[in-house]
């Protein structure tokens, strides 16, 4: 009896909750769904009406719906992938006691409380060659620089330094927390065997931080294409689109081209697409959680 009345009021306290995340979220997916399956577009004068998957169908012969998802496989891919070897990096080097260490971690810290758009502004002024910037360092050692924002590869590159740099420190935190929770017998007991340094990081840390390594990397993939608001900034999907990824072009068909249903049906196919991605990983870390118990 009290273990039922204890369960209702728990659902009762969690429900308020729950309708705030339903509205939130659900609410949003559904509507985007429906419209997908319209005509509706401001720019039209014809009223909206029901079309079913014709706005899919179109998608796959929209040569620039089509160039978006390499771009936005790329925007996952490499700058997650560079987070978590310079986050580990890093990690492990600040775990260790060394003079100034703590200014070190203040400093490194640093970008994590800066909002995208003020990132996006700050990387736009370093890349913009009459204001120096990159291209200043770069002279300092006898290399000029290219006109970053103008140059389709350059573009792409300048938008993979920049969420790299926006993003490593939480990964190096999420990475050194975890590391501070280690067994420290462990390393001792490797330094009696005579270990090195290097053998330590490399057969003791890096195996017990292989789940969370997993996890960061699985929640940075999903978050990976909230680089949206530097790409605005920073190069506006351009030049010639070469940064224009999936969520960016649905953004510009909806609000510069006010066609509504058609944007609907990019950003169902970019939810898809990251679905697709992240239900394996997250399926795999679910699967050994339940192992583990």
């Amino acid at each position: 009896m009290h273990s039922s009345n204890a369960q209702r009021a728990y659902y009762k306290y969690l429900a308020p909750t729950m309708a705030v995340i339903f509205l939130l979220t659900v609410v949003p997916i559904i509507v985007t769904v429906v419209l997908s399956l319209t005509s509706l577009s401001y720019r039209s004068a014809n009223p909206s009406r029901f079309i079913g998957i014709q706005n899919y169908v179109r998608l796959f012969s929209d040569e620039r719906f089509l160039n978006s998802i390499p771009i936005s496989i790329i925007l996952i891919v490499v700058p997650v992938a560079a987070q978590l070897i310079l986050g580990f990096i890093i990690a492990v080097i600040m775990k260790e006691k060394l003079p100034g260490m703590g200014w070190l971690r203040l400093l490194f810290v640093a970008p994590m409380v800066l909002p995208p758009i003020v990132m996006g502004l700050m990387w736009r002024i370093l890349f913009t060659p009459q204001l120096g910037g990159v291209n200043y360092l770069l002279s300092l050692v006898g290399i000029t620089g290219p006109n970053w924002l103008s140059d389709p590869t350059y573009a792409l590159l300048a938008v993979i330094m920049a969420a790299v740099w926006g993003w490593t420190p939480f990964v190096g935190l999420m990475f050194l927390t975890s590391m501070q929770s280690f067994p420290v017998d462990i390393y001792e007991a490797a330094v009696i065997d005579g270990a090195s340094w290097t053998k330590s990081v490399r057969y003791i840390t890096l195996p017990l931080l292989r789940p969370t390594i997993f996890v960061v990397g699985v929640f940075r993939v999903i978050e990976a294409l909230a680089i949206f608001p530097i790409i605005f900034i920073l190069t506006n999907g351009g030049p010639a689109g070469a940064t224009e990824t999936v969520n960016f072009y649905g953004y510009v068909s909806g609000f510069n081209f006010l066609r509504i249903g058609y944007a609907s049906a990019i950003m169902v196919f970019f939810f898809m697409m990251l679905l697709l991605i992240t239900a394996p990983s997250v399926g795999f870390l679910l699967r050994n959680q339940q192992m583990e118990r």
